[in-house]
């Protein structure tokens, strides 16, 4: 761990330069030093970004492996950088309702050198492209439905315009086809009851 590989080098480090294993412990350092690093690259790896410059700038200022954390550092905040840009931009496409072009987008998630975003932010991309076609393919469904004008059809598409997510891209035309849908309600409800006005 990293705790334990900083514990270890303060225990050398206190050693006098003149100890007779000097050339020894300096290896180790260097060893443990790159080793936490490596742990570091770990947790940036793994989504971790803010947890990985933690642990790399608690790398001793005295060895190789510190010279390379600030460099390190710069690689991991640019790949971060340009993965939220890249997500923000699939979001806002989809907003849009632009499917394809979110899903060519996101695919650039891949080329990214950061395991987290090429696996887990890339997949988590493409379950919500393809759910909002799944939801857009059921609206369409919806109007073709309330497009029969009976009260059968109306309550069925109502239902499938009501099923779609909040967080779904399409949850604002699915509330502007419930409008819709319950103005029409109202008319045939209004309807029903003028003609049995009229009957009676």
């Amino acid at each position: 761990t990293v705790d334990s590989y900083l514990n270890a080098i303060d225990l050398i480090a206190a050693l006098p330069q003149d100890h007779p294993l000097h050339p020894q412990i300096a290896q180790r350092l260097e060893t443990w030093s790159g080793r936490i690093l490596d742990l570091a690259e770990q947790s940036f790896q793994a989504g971790q970004l803010e947890a990985a410059i933690a642990v790399a700038r608690r790398i001793p200022g005295n060895t190789a492996a510190a010279l390379m954390v600030t460099q390190r550092v710069g690689q991991w905040q640019q790949i971060w950088k340009e993965g939220e840009a890249i997500y923000q931009g699939v979001t806002a496409l989809l907003t849009q309702l632009k499917f394809q072009e979110a899903f060519t987008q996101a695919t650039q998630l891949l080329n990214l050198n950061n395991t987290y975003w090429k696996t887990s932010r890339y997949e988590q991309l493409i379950q919500t492209i393809t759910a909002a076609r799944t939801d857009l393919d059921n609206l369409g469904k919806a109007k073709r439905l309330a497009g029969q004008r009976t009260l059968a059809a109306v309550q069925e598409a109502l239902g499938i315009a009501q099923a779609v997510d909040q967080k779904s891209p399409v949850y604002g035309e699915a509330q502007k086809i419930i409008q819709d849908l319950s103005q029409e309600l109202l008319a045939m409800a209004r309807t029903a009851l003028e003609a049995k006005n009229g009957s009676a």
